[in-house]
């Protein structure tokens, strides 16, 4: 596997380690929008898609700067805002009035 950037293909990247890249990056929205929505008292739901639309921009960076496959830029883009969302759902308790 070549370390240059510019020599790498997007096939030349195992596609195990890019899956371990996608649960990364749930796991990190997820968490992310869950404590965003922890520590909000109202907006819970808004705040933790804020949060995952700054994952989202950093997952598309990552995968502009580094050549990846079609299906993997297809699962990285729909992955942020549901698991942030989803975090905030699941750790975020109740919204005050």
């Amino acid at each position: 596997v070549p370390t240059d950037r510019a020599l790498i293909e997007p096939g030349d990247i195992p596609a195990a380690n890019m899956v371990f890249v996608l649960v990364a990056w749930a796991s990190g929205a997820f968490l992310g929008g869950g404590t965003a929505a922890r520590i909000a008292r109202q907006a819970k739901r808004r705040l933790a898609l804020i949060v995952g639309a700054f994952f989202l921009i950093a997952g598309v960076y990552n995968m502009a700067t580094i050549p990846s496959p079609l299906w993997f830029w297809i699962v990285g883009i729909l992955l942020f805002l549901p698991s942030a969302h989803l975090g905030a759902k699941v750790l975020g308790g109740p919204e005050e009035q």
